[in-house]
């Protein structure tokens, strides 16, 4: 819902960034998480939905980062190797903010970075 005011808020604002922080679990896996994932798509077709529109939109639905957070600081250590068993890997700091950076000079309303 949140996302979805912001939309509304700003649409006529003339914006040169709307940028969505979404899940890959929106994407790919999202196993035991259907509502995450649920509301992370929704935040991909917010993106896509404004640039239908002629608005600026990133929807960039990342994966977890190696640095710990408030969201990722439950995972074990087995909870980490199971998902790199998956193909699912921590991502660097560094990486992620320069695949930010790529993102945003993007034309593509939604990225896996």
């Amino acid at each position: 819902d949140a996302a979805w005011h912001l939309h509304e808020l700003t649409r006529d604002l003339g914006l040169a960034a709307f940028v969505l922080f979404s899940s890959a679990a929106g994407t790919i896996d999202g196993a035991g998480q259907s509502g995450y994932a649920a509301a992370n798509a929704f935040l991909d077709a917010l993106a896509a939905h404004r640039r239908h529109h002629g608005l600026p939109a990133h929807s960039l639905a990342w994966g977890f980062w190696e640095q710990r957070t408030g969201l990722t600081a439950h995972l074990s250590d087995t909870d980490v190797a199971r998902m790199a068993r998956a193909g699912v890997r921590p991502l660097p700091t560094a990486r992620g903010l320069g695949l930010l950076d790529a993102a945003l000079a993007a034309d593509e309303a939604l990225l896996l970075p």
